[in-house]
């Protein structure tokens, strides 16, 4: 035999036993519908409904547990339809978006234009992203006396709307989010006075038939056959199912979990149903968002149903309950913490980004402070509030945090990004109470504290790495307190870069340790400024900073400076000078621990005592 046909010989079987070592999507299958049961029969023993588990190309998993009709000994399977709640506003939305691209409607659209009579002149500012976003200011109809006293009667978007508009808004319309049916009774409203059809009827031919939803609808409660998984819920009063009610715009269609793997597969997967521009709005939730992670929930007596898809990796997760709720949504979390665990087992690295932005206020948070505390990975977000951050596997385990000047921190587990990378971060502001100051008549005095002429011997302190969040500081102490900081001054030694700088100005009280600790700041003070050499200025007359203790000043780089920093590129350089036992500290980047450092920077503070 030749030395070519042994060597063609030995690549055959090497690949053979490459190809039988590789994990199969039927192998990953198993894996997965292995790793679910033992979750259910570890946690849900009593749990009955139909899970879907999905990533495109690798695995399709469903398992069903328990009956849609335990008196008649009915198995709950593919076909089941289970009642969805308000996971069925997900039609509504798909059915907004399908007349926006038939160029029917605008999401920015006046309410009015389509329905009118409502006795808050504010409805007149009501446009359809508002109802669509739940930020129009009604809330639910729930509790109106004419919906208590007619709720058996009621069947069609009509018969809803003469008490809705007798209902005042709770806030101007955009002004902040509240969750809202009455919104999306509206939206059914529209979409019956745009198509001239019936809301039911619209969503049937242009959600269900085109999708071959075969079990979906929005039946009469006394049409439903025994593939209805009867709810079952410890409220008393739903011992009866009212024969002569059905879903709304709002929610309460059926579907089964074969269904909704449809409309996963041609909406979110093969993106064939919606436009892209469409599909955005509604990842986005129509908020001008780029999202990859899509969910939505619903819930109601003998209902909890969940569905979470994330797009860059094609998975999908639904859990379809005829229980109580939140049985659907723990659940998901679960499934979703699996999967987690799985991609942690899977992947190098992980790279995070998103935008850090003003909680119910539409604005970004300029250089917040992102890390993992006291690990050396940070960052910051750039002017837009925009961040990236890359987290090795031996990190998956720990928590990142988001920190601002005047914001509440956040802390969120790494884990619960790796399904949804790119993620904002919405910051709630600190409420600030000024406490009075009352002056009895007498004089201030002025000090500069700190050091004030710049030695011949003072050389250039930076960084190394020049990470976003690394910061140098010193501890400066006044005569008397308590004080007030009216200025910080701090020396450029020099900058070899002709692009403008950054720096933003801290102030710090020592910890229990004597090392930097609490914010004193409440929002930040940053200098730009292209100056090759000399003193700069943070004016802080405005903040009227009290002082009672010594306190760290010093400055933070907050934009990158380079990936390889060395003494000749950084910038700017702080002026400094050798000594011991100078009470300055420097960390590397955001969030890192602070470590003792053998040099004095040239700041000063002038104090008011």
């Amino acid at each position: 035999m030749s030395k070519r046909l042994i060597f063609i010989l030995i690549m055959i079987i090497l690949s053979n036993v490459w190809l039988y070592c590789q994990p199969t999507a039927l192998d990953k299958e198993k894996k997965i519908k292995e790793e679910i049961t033992e979750i259910l029969h570890k946690k849900y023993t009593h749990f009955t409904g139909a899970i879907l588990v999905a990533k495109e190309n690798e695995f399709s998993t469903k398992i069903y547990q328990g009956y849609s009709n335990i008196d008649k000994q009915i198995k709950i399977d593919q076909n089941t339809s289970f009642g969805l709640a308000s996971m069925g506003k997900l039609f509504t939305m798909m059915s907004i978006l399908k007349l926006v691209e038939q160029g029917r409607i605008s999401l920015n659209d006046k309410l009015i234009d389509f329905v009118s009579g409502f006795r808050d002149e504010r409805a007149k500012m009501v446009t359809i992203r508002h109802l669509l976003t739940h930020t129009s200011g009604w809330e639910h109809y729930w509790q109106h006396p004419e919906y208590i006293k007619n709720a058996e009667e009621i069947s069609q978007i009509a018969d809803y709307l003469p008490f809705i508009k007798t209902m005042h808004l709770d806030f101007t319309p955009g002004e902040k989010y509240q969750y809202s049916n009455v919104g999306y009774i509206l939206l059914g409203a529209i979409i019956e006075s745009i198509s001239k059809q019936e809301y039911h009827s619209f969503v049937a031919q242009q959600i269900f038939e085109p999708m071959d939803m075969k079990q979906s609808s929005f039946a009469f409660n006394s049409v439903l056959g025994d593939n209805f998984a009867k709810p079952i819920t410890k409220d008393e009063s739903l011992t009866k199912i009212k024969t002569n009610q059905r879903g709304s715009a709002d929610g309460g269609a059926y579907s089964s979990i074969l269904d909704i793997e449809k409309l996963i597969q041609q909406v979110f997967v093969a993106k064939t149903f919606l436009t892209e521009e469409a599909l955005k709005e509604l990842m986005g939730n129509f908020n001008n968002e780029e999202n990859e992670f899509y969910e939505i929930q619903g819930g109601f007596k003998g209902v909890s149903t969940s569905l979470v898809f994330h797009d860059p990796l094609k998975i999908a997760i639904v859990v379809l309950s005829n229980q109580d709720p939140p049985i659907a949504e723990e659940l998901t979390k679960d499934l979703i913490n699996l999967l987690q665990e799985n991609i942690m087992r899977e992947k190098a690295a992980v790279l995070l980004s998103g935008r850090v932005k003003k909680a119910n206020v539409d604005g970004p948070i300029s250089y917040a402070n992102i890390g993992i505390a006291n690990k050396g990975i940070g960052t910051a977000s750039d002017i837009n509030g925009l961040y990236k951050i890359e987290i090795p596997k031996t990190h998956f385990n720990d928590t990142l945090t988001f920190s601002a000047l005047g914001f509440k921190t956040i802390q969120i587990p790494i884990k619960d990004f790796l399904l949804n990378p790119k993620r904002n971060i919405n910051m709630e502001e600190i409420a600030m109470d000024l406490d009075e100051v009352t002056v009895h008549g007498q004089r201030f005095m002025t000090t500069t504290e700190g050091l004030k002429n710049v030695s011949p011997l003072a050389s250039g302190a930076y960084i190394g790495g020049g990470y976003p969040g690394a910061a140098l500081v010193s501890l400066i102490e006044s005569p008397k307190y308590p004080a007030y900081i009216k200025k910080v001054n701090v020396h450029i030694r020099d900058n070899n870069k002709e692009k403008v700088f950054k720096l933003r100005l801290r102030i710090m009280a020592p910890d229990a340790n004597g090392n930097p600790g609490k914010d004193l700041l409440l929002s930040s003070e940053i200098i730009e400024s292209r100056l090759k050499k000399g003193w700069i200025s943070f004016d802080l007359n405005e903040h009227l900073l009290e002082i009672n203790t010594p306190v760290f000043i010093g400055i933070e780089w907050i934009e990158e400076m380079n990936n390889k920093v060395n003494k000749f590129s950084a910038y700017p350089r702080i002026s400094s000078i050798s000594g011991k036992n100078t009470n300055s500290f420097a960390r590397t980047t955001s969030l890192n621990k602070w470590r003792s450092i053998q040099i004095k920077l040239f700041l000063n503070a002038d104090i008011e005592f």
